[in-house]
């Protein structure tokens, strides 16, 4: 992993989880990358909150052009990004819809109910669609910590476990634990539901920091002729490429939420 990636993700462990770090010594150019990936990354306030968090940090070295950049760029983008609630609530994946919806009608009648855990499985649930969807998905990732951090301790890990049974999202819940750990040094104790670490966690990271667009791919079909349909080939592939690559880890979701991308893409045909 290169300098800009490595402090970038050193700003969201202090801007994020306000830890204390050091950066790597870079130019202002290799800062001016770095927020530029933020950015993209639909993280960018806080990531200036972990830049402005270390400014007296003298091992740091932060150049002073981009401390006094850093103010009207806190301005320009000064919306709040997604929260661990919007996870839960507009991420989940239609073709698991109906069994969530049994679990929650369940727990809520339940002497021993727990909305904390009943959130973190949304909260699972709708990471697992994001990183499905679209290769930025550290915003994501970041708000699953942050819950986490916060509210982990009113989790029942035990009844989380048997829903990710049910669902069949251990793997998935795995690889998302251990990218937890691989870009936010969090530690096993805070992730119970891991079962093992997931393989390949620094390379995903590295193909979502390299990704230049903070939006979803879009797939869909158009009537261009006769009975003949086409559609957004490059979306497609990387539609194609992420179910291949996230495979292993869920390949009951993968086929699912693939199988209700082509039914909704299908029904959207502009005729």
């Amino acid at each position: 992993m290169d300098i800009i990636k490595r402090n970038f993700l050193l700003t969201l462990r202090s801007g994020a989880f306000n830890e204390s770090v050091h950066f790597h010594p870079m130019s202002i150019y290799k800062w001016r990358k770095l927020l530029e990936m933020a950015n993209n990354q639909g993280v960018i306030s806080l990531s200036v909150n972990g830049i402005r968090n270390q400014q007296y940090d003298t091992e740091s070295c932060i150049p002073q052009k981009i401390l006094q950049g850093i103010s009207q760029l806190a301005i320009n983008h000064n919306t709040s990004i997604i929260t661990a609630e919007d996870i839960g609530q507009n991420h989940l994946s239609g073709t698991l819809k109906n069994k969530i919806e049994n679990i929650r009608e369940e727990e809520l009648h339940s002497i021993d109910t727990s909305p904390e855990t009943l959130q973190m499985l949304y909260i699972i649930v709708g990471v697992a669609t994001i990183i499905l969807a679209s290769d930025s998905f550290i915003h994501a990732l970041v708000e699953m910590g942050k819950y986490l951090r916060t509210k982990g301790d009113k989790v029942d890990f035990v009844k989380l476990e048997d829903w990710l049974n049910e669902l069949s999202l251990n793997g998935m819940a795995s690889l998302e634990a251990t990218l937890l750990i691989t870009a936010f040094n969090f530690s096993e104790d805070e992730l119970p539901f891991m079962k093992k670490k997931a393989d390949g966690a620094q390379k995903i990271i590295n193909q979502s920091l390299e990704t230049t667009s903070a939006t979803e791919d879009t797939w869909h079909f158009k009537e261009v002729g006769v009975g003949v349909y086409a559609g957004n080939t490059t979306a497609m592939r990387n539609k194609l490429g992420r179910s291949l690559r996230y495979a292993k880890y869920a390949p009951l979701t993968v086929v699912r939420d693939l199988g209700a991308t082509i039914v909704k893409s299908l029904k959207e045909i502009e005729e």
